[in-house]
């Protein structure tokens, strides 16, 4: 038992740790293919007002000298992507702004697009962050996958919905204290990043994400169990008529077979047309099956209340 623990403890901890690892790589590589479609990359950055780049372009080049022309004062080099300017002007956004509020017919160009140098640092600042957000969401499916994993692994629904509320209590403890508690758990300005920023919110999201659907698809399944157990309910007086008339002879030593489907036809059917494999429907099944006996006054009343406490209360 407890290698088997260890197996199953060690197994989470690797599936944890290559999700994260897995995002890591993930993240950036999706924000590289997003940024090889110029057209998919607008959209992202302007909240989908410009299917271009209506701030760094060639015509903006050719009319305005921008964005070239911004990067020699400042002692930037040429850069390789539209993507890698942006995230050069987010960088240096005041200083690029301060050299673009001297170009008047530029900002007279961008104000007949329908913007202007807020929209312009709005739309770097979206396209520096994109790596970041891919990897956020990334990490969120991811761990979301890991959640799953771990409930199929443990099979324990107490101990994974107690991990989710401690889990939940440091989160927010992290939040409300404006990750005061993140700086004195884990001391480094690197852990602080990638712990309390990187990993617990996401983490905290996919839990919550399984934890909803988790209780909703528990709930249809209670729903559907009791729609299909209601006519064993129809049984449940003979039933315990049964166990109070052996009750009186409980010592009695004959032998006899019950016939089930005469003294409990509700039950009977049910164990002949039952097909489920999950573990409480089959307890169920063969607790009715066993009813047949042979059995004596005492075995079939152990039986009988055996089957009874089998039947969920309602």
């Amino acid at each position: 038992m407890g290698m088997k623990r260890l197996g199953k403890a060690l197994a989470a901890a690797l599936a944890f740790w290559l999700a994260l690892a897995l995002s890591g790589w993930a993240g950036p590589a999706l924000a590289r293919r997003v940024e090889s479609s110029p057209r998919l990359l607008a959209l992202y950055a302007s909240g989908g007002e410009f299917e271009q780049n209506p701030y760094f372009s060639e015509e903006s080049q050719a009319r305005f000298g921008v964005p070239l022309d911004l990067l020699s004062p400042l002692g930037l080099a040429p850069p390789v992507s539209q993507a890698e300017l942006c995230r050069q002007y987010a960088q240096r956004a005041e200083e690029m702004a301060y050299l673009l509020c001297q170009n008047q017919p530029y900002l007279e160009y961008l104000r007949g697009e329908g913007t202007g140098l807020a929209g312009l640092a709005e739309y770097c600042q979206r396209v520096a962050q994109l790596p970041d957000n891919l990897t956020y969401a990334c990490r969120y499916l991811l761990f979301l996958l890991w959640v799953l994993f771990l409930h199929l692994l443990l099979r324990n629904r107490p101990a994974l919905y107690f991990g989710m509320g401690l889990l939940c209590l440091l989160a927010t403890g992290f939040k409300l204290s404006g990750n005061l508690l993140a700086a004195a758990l884990l001391g480094s300005p690197a852990a602080l990043h990638g712990v309390a920023e990187g990993a617990v919110p996401p983490l905290l999201e996919a839990m919550l994400t399984f934890l909803i659907f988790d209780i909703t698809l528990l709930s249809l399944e209670q729903s559907r169990l009791g729609r299909k157990l209601a006519p064993l309910y129809r049984d449940l007086p003979a039933l315990q008529t049964l166990i109070a008339t052996l009750s009186a002879a409980p010592a009695a030593p004959a032998l006899y077979r019950s016939r089930v489907e005469r003294s409990l036809p509700h039950f009977a059917a049910y164990a002949k047309q039952n097909r489920s494999r999950r573990a409480k429907a089959l307890r169920l099944q063969r607790a009715v099956e066993a009813l047949a006996g042979p059995h004596t006054n005492q075995s079939f009343i152990r039986d009988l209340v055996r089957l009874q406490t089998l039947l969920p209360n309602r």
